[in-house]
């Protein structure tokens, strides 16, 4: 991974020779200040998340040197998390992301790991300047707990597009499956809300503990730790509609650095789609499809799936964390477990473990032609290709399960990708039935009881781009990768 600016910056601090200039090369070692932030980062508390702690030096660094006006939205968005110098945060929220993530972690670590450090470092609400304090001089010694903050920025984007883009609407037909994120957010945070309040009545869980349910527990369990962030990520909406006017499916690395939303590539990708050769029509165009890729939905399908897996009662909630697929980052999917939605096409992230997989996902026919999944080492009688066709009297269409292992082999991954959205659908209604997984699980256990990385290919109907009955197709079970 590409060292960042802040890094850039620190690598430099450690090595200026006595030419450089004083404040490049100031100390900060001996500031107690300092020595907390470096004990922070270390602990458990944060999960191991690289991101998260180069945010709490940068932020701490600056403060501590006093240019506290280099503490922006902004800044931190160049320096810290790679976007371009100048970036439209409005349309970015990555930095309010891992922004309230990290003030959750600061209140956790002074509840526990740093239960008796006698400085406390809080990032108060509304901006990103840390502050330090006695511990002795807050009340009741801790600070107040962190409530969530509202995307003020990301909600304002949605809602101010262009008058001359009346497809993006959300009334618009094409946009009916899809939510905004920001509206998507509000709705998560009421269902998870009634979710707990609902399974906490009834007597600690025991509504749940049945025994057919208690081979989830095993699966769950794996994916949610106290000491390590799950990451749950819908899939994103605006790039599934973007890529069925481009006709090209968005590789993970420009997903990453954002190019694949580039004016001139995205009129590339339209070459020939209009009857016109009037170059306005065609600016015009390239900018509605622009600023369509730039908006931030996910799809109501997500959104039910999401809701119903942060109640299941083996989520820790301080450690459950909700990222858009654009904000996520690799080193997430190195030292923590996620749950990702949607296939490449709509999820780019799930290309990471494409080489771990049997059923693989290949792009569908151009203007939002279903995908396909691809069985790249058929068993006898199994059919190689699996998807929807149009006009097919049964509707069928596929869906996906995998649990594999996350990047470096510590932690696990669970995908739920379908051809479509009925197919993505059936996955995960697969998925949070334990009656539906049993089987499954325990044919996947090892002769130490530990869970194997797995496969399941499922089959359904599709009515109204919903999922009826489903049914399983094909199983693959592999051998757990050594750490």
């Amino acid at each position: 991974m590409p060292a960042t600016e802040y890094e850039k910056e620190r690598i430099f601090s450690r090595t200026a020779g006595p030419t450089q200039t004083r404040s490049a090369r100031a100390p900060l070692a001996d500031d107690p200040r300092w020595c907390l932030v470096e004990r922070i980062v270390d602990s458990r508390s944060l999960g191991k998340s690289a991101r998260l702690a180069e945010f709490l030096r940068y932020v701490c660094d600056r403060q501590i040197r006093g240019r506290e006006d280099e503490i922006t939205e902004q800044q931190i968005g160049f320096k810290v998390f790679g976007r371009p110098e100048g970036y439209n945060s409005n349309d970015d929220n990555i930095v309010r992301n891992y922004a309230r993530t990290l003030r959750k972690r600061l209140e956790d670590y002074f509840r526990k790991e740093g239960r008796d450090e006698p400085l406390v470092l809080v990032i108060p609400r509304g901006g990103y300047i840390p502050v330090f304090s006695r511990r002795d001089a807050i009340p009741h010694g801790m600070p107040e707990p962190v409530e969530e903050e509202p995307e003020t920025g990301s909600a304002t984007a949605t809602r101010q597009g262009p008058a001359s883009a009346p497809f993006v609407a959300p009334a618009s037909p094409v946009l009916r499956p899809w939510l905004s994120v920001a509206l998507a957010a509000s709705l998560f945070a009421a269902a998870v809300a009634a979710g707990f309040a609902a399974g906490r009545s009834r007597t600690g869980w025991t509504l749940f503990q049945s025994s057919t349910s208690r081979a989830s527990d095993r699966l769950w369990r794996s994916l949610f730790m106290q000491n390590r962030d799950t990451f749950l990520v819908p899939a994103d909406g605006g790039l599934v509609m973007m890529q069925s006017f481009t006709r090209e499916k968005v590789a993970l690395p420009d997903y990453v650095n954002s190019n694949y939303r580039s004016p001139p590539e995205i009129e590339r990708g339209m070459q020939g789609l209009l009857n016109s050769t009037n170059p306005a029509d065609q600016a015009t165009l390239t900018h509605k499809v622009a600023v369509l890729a730039a908006r931030r939905y996910t799809s109501v399908v997500d959104l039910g799936l999401s809701a119903k897996i942060a109640q299941l009662p083996e989520v820790v909630p301080e450690r459950l964390v909700v990222r858009f697929a654009r904000d996520l980052r690799i080193d997430d999917l190195h030292t923590g477990n996620a749950i990702l939605i949607g296939s490449s096409d709509a999820n780019p992230w799930v290309s990471l473990f494409d080489q771990q997989m049997n059923f693989q996902f290949s792009p569908g026919i151009e203007f939002g032609g279903s995908g396909a999944i691809v069985n790249t080492h058929p068993l006898p009688g199994e059919a190689i290709r699996f998807a929807s066709i149009t006009g097919d009297p049964a509707n069928r269409t596929y869906g996906v399960i995998a649990y594999v292992p996350n990047l470096e082999n510590t932690g696990h991954c669970i995908l739920i990708e379908g051809v479509n959205m009925a197919g993505t659908q059936a996955a995960g209604d697969f998925l949070l039935s334990p009656e539906e997984m049993r089987p499954m699980l325990e044919r996947a256990l090892d002769a130490q009881g530990n869970l194997q990385p797995f496969e399941i290919l499922l089959e359904t109907s599709s009515i109204g781009a919903a999922a009826s009955r489903f049914k399983v197709l094909s199983e693959r079970i592999h051998a757990a990768p050594d750490h």
